[in-house]
Parts: C-alpha cells; structure tokens; sequence
C-alpha cells in the first residue's frame, strides 16, 4: 500500500546523556510521515503541542536530494520525522 519500512543503525552516534535523546541515537526509534507541504504540516501541527526540532533541512545530495526533513517532538516527549518528497 505504498509504504516503505527502513531499519537504519546509526554506529558513531554518541550514547545518550539524559533523559532527552535524538533520533539518531542508538535504540531511539521514530516514525516518518510523508507530506506535501512541510511548512503547512509544521504550522498545522504546532497547534496541538508538537515542536520542530531546529529548522526544515534539505537533502542535498544522493537519490534523495532536494527532499526536505524535519523533526517534531510532540506534547509527551514522542518523536515524529516529516519528509516532503523533492517535487
């Protein structure tokens, strides 16, 4: 149904330090949702407690370049990855 799984393993992450930890550390796991309009999807969201994690990024190279990310953390600390495919 047009859904993807990808199982990464991050290896030089450094170990977390707190109780606050990235999605890129070791045994942090997140979900991706796939959207059309990331500043739409950030605005929309932050309505309802969730937070960017910085600013959108953009993939620059490789297959996947110009596909823009970003990280939001929502009301109960839960991490969520928003992808906005390259057009």
């Amino acid at each position: 149904a047009d859904q993807r799984v990808e199982l990464l393993e991050y290896r030089s992450a450094p170990a977390a330090s707190g109780p606050i930890r990235q999605p890129y550390q070791p045994g942090m796991a997140h979900l991706a949702l796939r959207v059309s309009d990331l500043d739409a999807a950030i605005a929309g969201i932050a309505v309802h407690g969730w937070h960017p994690q910085g600013r959108p990024m953009a993939i620059t190279e490789g297959p996947r370049s110009g596909t823009r990310v970003m990280y939001v953390v929502g009301p109960d600390g839960e991490t969520v990855e928003l992808i906005q495919p390259a057009d």
